[in-house]
């Protein structure tokens, strides 16, 4: 047997490396620009790599923008003038270092809203605060509710209120700036509503994280809202996520939502008229259930839970109840009359439970175009008319 040397002189061993980043990305696709409220919200799909793309550059009128390259695939310009025509390019960079060509560009004329302006920045600790752009307010507590105005919550800042009382018709909570959601986060418990308003009309809730773990409801519509609007909000917490009750309410909408850890129902909508669901995700939901079984009544949380409600649409939504037991994805009971269920995805519940419930007293239901799955996967119903297609 030869004798092999323990030790072996590396000094003079050469590596090479090649990268494998052969080619820059491909053009993203055009952008989708739209007006929301004071800014531009940009919005594209991904660009395709031979290694990965790592950000994207916006370009306005062939200038980067401040802060590029940014990892996310949305963007929101505010440094704007009424009345200014833009196009908006994008830019995809890889792990090389490459960049791609721009995509194709998307013109938008800015049409600023003329309704007075009040904004929020919980990280003013300034004197003399006044509500405007140069002088915000520190939190919501120090609003004054007035017809047709604006309320704005800095992007990546955390609000610490009790309760939010939208007090007027026709306003709009929203955010500005960059970054992420604004945060209203709230420690109330008991049967407070977190954001809330009761007989308004044309209120607009839009682009606000909501986050508060002992509320009965994170936002609230009671009785006559007509024309509300929940728009690209996230809740977190509560009994219920949303809930619209007490009746009298009509042509509500709750668009592009993530609504998700609550006790009980996710969204529960009652005595509601012509409303509408779509593209948001619940999950998490009926908190109170525990593994391996826990009764009924004690754990009766749904996804998306519809009483005594008509004329309703909902569609392109994923109710996913895989993390709990008992009941349903959707339910729509006391007497629902010409609803329209399509294009969702619903993954029931662990145990205990089904997809879809449909139950005594509705007529004239449509359900097309669903995914259900799932352990307990299935539709129940004791409607009269319905019609199932795909």
């Amino acid at each position: 047997v030869a004798k092999r040397d323990s030790k072996i002189d590396v000094s003079n061993f050469k590596v090479h490396l090649q990268s494998c980043d052969k080619s820059a990305p491909s053009a993203p696709p055009k952008p989708n620009a739209e007006m929301v409220l004071q800014d531009v919200k940009l919005t594209w799909y991904a660009a395709g790599d031979d290694t990965s793309v790592v950000g994207y550059s916006v370009y306005r009128d062939g200038k980067v923008l401040p802060g590029m390259p940014i990892r996310t695939r949305f963007f929101y310009d505010n440094d704007l003038q009424d009345g200014v025509t833009h196009a908006y390019t994008i830019v995809a960079h890889d792990h090389g270092g490459k960049a791609s060509a721009p995509s194709a560009a998307a013109t938008l004329k800015i049409a600023l809203p003329t309704a007075k302006t009040v904004y929020i920045d919980p990280e003013n600790t300034a004197s003399g605060a006044d509500g405007s752009k140069a002088k915000p307010f520190s939190g919501w507590s120090k609003v004054k509710w007035v017809t047709g105005q604006l309320y704005l919550q800095k992007r990546g800042t955390v609000s610490q209120e009790t309760t939010i009382g939208f007090g007027a018709n026709g306003v709009n909570l929203g955010a500005y700036g960059h970054g992420p959601r604004p945060i209203i986060e709230s420690n109330a418990g008991g049967n407070d509503k977190i954001v809330s308003g009761w007989k308004k009309t044309d209120v607009t809730i839009r682009d606000l994280f909501v986050r508060a773990p002992n509320a009965f409801s994170l936002i609230y519509f009671s009785t006559g809202c007509v024309n509300g609007k929940i728009i690209n909000c996230r809740t977190q917490g509560g009994s219920y996520g949303i809930r619209i009750t007490s009746g009298g309410n009509k042509d509500q909408k709750i668009i592009g939502c993530e609504v998700s850890h609550t006790v009980d129902d996710g969204i529960f909508i009652q005595d509601a008229t012509d409303f509408e669901v779509a593209d948001t995700f619940i999950h998490n939901v009926n908190t109170a259930w525990k593994p391996p079984s826990t009764p009924e009544g004690q754990a009766s949380g749904d996804g998306l839970q519809h009483s005594r409600c008509d004329r309703w649409h909902v569609h392109h939504n994923r109710i996913d109840r895989s993390s709990s037991g008992n009941k349903f994805c959707f339910i729509s009971n006391d007497g629902q009359v010409q609803g329209l269920f399509e294009h969702n995805i619903c993954y029931a519940p662990r145990v205990d439970g089904t997809g879809i419930y449909l139950g005594y007293g509705g007529s004239n239901l449509v359900l097309r175009y669903n995914v259900i799955s799932g352990p307990s996967a299935g539709l129940y119903h004791h409607t009269k008319n319905l019609s199932v297609y795909g």
